[in-house]
């Protein structure tokens, strides 16, 4: 048996030109000599698997199949998965999977797609509706089998009886988790591409959001003499496991490879079902199918919405006011509850529900400046930060100022940045307005607060609790502490520590997903808190560079530019605030650049998206140089003990 790398040669004509793919008129990737060919080994493997169904012997003929028939018998098949996937009480699981099969049978005696797995038809996205088991039909596929004892086929032995055992006791881990009688529910997606196969398994089963890849490589096996239905060969070489925001786990299986042969007996545009090896039997969906169908759910939905409305309109407003009532009330409550876990912790006071009319936006943090400790301000630190900021906004958001904002603590110890989320200026509040007040709060909150590992944290949790604009915003708040930098950072803002021209640490961004990055807000924002900010605590030395910024500088600039630039400009003699300016005015050129491949647009084009040039931003760069502190006049208080510190 000969194996061949699947191919394809045409992906456009996948599904788009589907319609001009019919059984006798040769396409883009077939021969017209071949058309005869494949034509005959599609009405045998339609007798073969139509006589499975029925019982019949070889030679029992059958009519060919119209459009009609094959769309009714896919509706039917799709009716029985969902009640299998969804039975009631009294219901025979058993039964309700035979019945599944049989459709199965007909269905693939219907196969408009010979040769299905040279067929680009096959390649894509395919959402698993139906895992089951069929003997009869991996039998009439005539796969290949294993031949001759060998140390791989004892290796692959133990592989399809641990494959049994994860179906029958722990099926999610089986990519058979389908159905109330498969445990945790689940979704499965086959992704198939050129010469490669991911399986991916999602589900929530516990605390924690569960993701299993398999992937492997896939080769099409030629049909042995006498066999008509061509499969292909799967070994998987890696398993990834994510489990929430924990580190991802990867398994290489190259010291295993388990072989598998799957045969597609029903392939079309939208629907598929094979068989494996193993005898699994499989039904699925194309992904973008099963959203149009999800889609067609939810217009229904809204039609019947719509006639309920025009026969009941006074009805309808009480619905919907009482609805938007309750969804108000709980986004209120669950407000106030993380409020008051945050201020249990920051130890800040609760602001007043109610503020004094003269009362100004830092009353919540001078009032907390006002009771502090009176030993704070004694702490004489070793090493202070020199800094200073270059901030340029966004050509279009440059009359009110950007959307960005930043501060640098007086005393050289502390500073921060913060982006304002841009979608609040769609609903007519200005973005830059929640980051503004946020940091001068940051600011203010220094006063009351020495260097320490929680220094950071507090910041940002006080500033949150004392910001009352509207809006959202990332952040991210520095405090040096002799040689150690604390760092707290929540969304894609971020910071580095450059030594001798080398780039020794580099924040990690904070993403829901792509372009939508962790962020905190006001109470109707139904943002992030505080509390999932990320940590850090990182050694500095004397003479090293700390950059923070917004990400209008991670977008357009890689780290090792900006570790360059930055430290060329210290070499030079030049401030920090001018390195600042620098670093900003060189991200502000590449953003500009229609042809620059920036470190966005190659994080977009990794996820599939079409997109060149940089990112115009608002860019805020804040660039200090760690030297040494003055020294204290004599007579001054000593520091406190460490208890006191944050």
């Amino acid at each position: 048996m000969a194996l061949a790398r699947l191919h394809a040669p045409s992906l456009q004509s996948c599904r788009r030109h589907e319609a001009s793919c019919s059984l006798t008129a040769p396409t883009q990737w077939q021969l017209p000599s071949s058309c005869s060919r494949q034509e005959q080994r599609r009405r045998s493997c339609c007798r073969r698997l139509q006589c499975a169904a029925a019982g019949a012997g070889p030679g029992s003929s059958a009519a060919v199949p119209t459009d009609a028939a094959r769309s009714e018998l896919k509706q039917q098949l799709l009716q029985a998965v969902s009640r299998c996937n969804n039975s009631r009480p009294g219901d025979n699981p058993i039964e309700l999977e035979r019945h599944v099969e049989s459709l199965a049978e007909q269905l693939a005696a219907t196969n408009p797609t010979p040769d299905a797995a040279l067929s680009p038809l096959l390649l894509g996205s395919w959402a698993l509706l139906f895992s089951g088991r069929s003997a009869r039909l991996a039998a009439a596929a005539g796969m290949p089998a294993a031949a001759g004892p060998t140390l791989q086929q004892a290796l692959q032995a133990a592989s399809d009886r641990l494959y049994s055992l994860f179906y029958q006791y722990v099926p999610v881990l089986a990519g058979s988790a389908v159905g109330a009688q498969r445990g945790p529910s689940a979704t499965n997606l086959q992704i198939l591409k050129p010469g490669r196969v991911d399986n991916v398994v999602s589900t929530r089963s516990g605390p924690l959001p569960l993701r299993l890849c398999v992937s492997g490589s896939v080769e099409t096996v030629t049909p042995a003499a006498g066999k008509e239905t061509t499969c292909v060969a799967v070994r998987f070489d890696r398993f990834t496991v994510e489990a929430g925001s924990l580190p991802r786990t990867e398994l290489s299986l190259a010291w295993l490879r388990p072989l598998g042969y799957v045969a597609t007996i029903y392939l079309d545009g939208d629907t598929r079902i094979s068989v494996g090896d193993k005898g699994g039997l499989k039904a699925l969906q194309a992904a973008a199918a099963q959203q149009a169908a999800m889609a067609g759910y939810w217009r229904s939905i809204l039609s019947s919405a719509r006639a309920f409305g025009a026969s009941r309109p006074a009805a309808l407003l009480l619905g919907t006011a009482a609805v938007s009532a309750g969804v108000w009330a709980a986004q209120s409550e669950w407000r106030r509850q993380q409020q008051r876990s945050l201020q249990a912790a920051s130890g800040a006071a609760e602001p007043s529900p109610v503020p004094h009319a003269s009362s100004s936006p830092t009353a919540t943090a001078e009032a907390a400046i006002a009771d502090a400790d009176p030993r704070l301000g004694a702490f004489v630190p070793r090493f202070v930060l020199e800094a200073g900021a270059g901030m340029i906004p966004h050509p279009a958001k440059a009359d009110r100022g950007g959307e960005d904002a930043y501060f640098i603590c007086d005393r050289g110890y502390a500073m921060g940045v913060a982006d304002g989320v841009g979608g609040w200026a769609e609903v007519g509040v200005d973005p830059g307005l929640y980051s503004r007040e946020l940091m001068r709060h940051a600011k203010a909150a220094t006063s009351s607060c020495e260097p320490g590992p929680h220094c950071p944290q507090h910041l940002m949790e006080v500033a949150y609790l004392s910001t009352t604009a509207r809006g959202s915003s990332t952040a991210c708040i520095l405090c040096l502490e002799n040689d150690r930098l604390h760092a707290s950072n929540l969304g894609d803002s971020g910071f580095m520590v450059i030594r001798d021209g080398e780039l020794m640490f580099m924040s990690p961004q904070q993403q829901h997903e792509f372009n939508f990055p962790y962020q905190i807000g006001s109470p109707d924002s139904m943002s992030d808190t505080p509390q999932v900010a990320q940590r850090f605590s990182v050694e500095v030395r004397q003479g090293d560079i700390i950059v923070a910024a917004t990400d209008g500088l991670f977008d357009n600039v890689y780290p090792d530019e900006a570790a360059s630039l930055v430290s060329a400009s210290k070499e030079r003699g030049e401030s920090a605030q001018a390195a600042a300016v620098t670093l900003a005015q060189f991200a502000r050129m590449r953003a500009a650049d229609p042809t620059h491949l920036s470190p966005f647009a190659y994080g977009a084009q990794q996820l599939g998206y079409r997109y060149f040039g940089g990112k115009m931003d608002d860019i805020t760069v804040i660039c200090a140089y760690v030297v040494p502190a003055p020294q204290p006049r004599s007579g001054s208080p000593p520091p406190p003990p460490p208890a006191a510190r944050l």
